[in-house]
């Protein structure tokens, strides 16, 4: 079997890993050291060995603890390991197996962001569309969430709010509930009525 150039380059703690140039990831020196490669030729099935048994494994205990610190869409744990320089084929297998497991779920994420966004700071549905937006939501799964999301009932808990804050104010709750996304004449409407 033909053996292949396999790179390290060190950066402070870490090592990028090169296989025949092409980027793996960033590992720490001392996962390295553990599996004891170096700047070496191996043939691809050690490299296969490798990847499965430690790279891999190692990528996959950095995601787990990112998900068990909150949920997470696809893109984030995507845009998470591009920053964190894992290989796309790496990062794609295992958002694959974190889906497959149930553990990555852009619904199940939606869902929960526009729950907590209404209870605990209640915004507009524009708010939330653009945030699910930014974090890689696909406008299918937007539009559903957001069928189900009482806009009114959350502009009225926001203008709860918004009268603590500045109880002798009209035009610095409108700015609140603007910069919440609400709908400037919905805003209008829930001010005249409470006025």
């Amino acid at each position: 079997m033909e053996e292949k150039r396999l790179r390290l380059n060190r950066i402070k703690n870490k090592y990028q890993v090169f296989y025949e140039d092409k980027l793996i990831g960033e590992f720490p020196v001392r996962l390295i050291n553990k599996i004891g490669i170096k700047d070496e030729k191996i043939d691809e099935e050690r490299f296969l060995q490798i990847l499965s048994d430690y790279f891999i494994p190692y990528t996959k205990e950095r995601v787990l603890r990112l998900i068990t610190y909150r949920q997470r869409s696809k893109e984030e744990i995507r845009r998470y390991l591009n920053r964190h320089k894992f290989s796309k084929d790496i990062a794609d297998a295992i958002i694959k197996d974190f889906t497959r497991a149930g553990l990555i779920d852009d619904v199940s994420f939606a869902e929960f962001f526009a729950l907590s966004r209404f209870r605990m700071k209640p915004v507009g549905k524009f708010y939330i569309e653009q945030e699910l937006k930014k974090k890689g939501i696909s406008s299918d799964i937007i539009h559903r969430i957001l069928s189900n999301y009482d806009e009114e009932e959350a502009l009225k808990n926001a203008y709860e709010r918004a009268k603590k804050i500045y109880p002798d104010n009209k035009e610095k709750k409108i700015q609140f509930l603007m910069r919440r996304g609400f709908d400037i004449s919905m805003i209008f409407e829930i001010i005249n009525e409470k006025m």
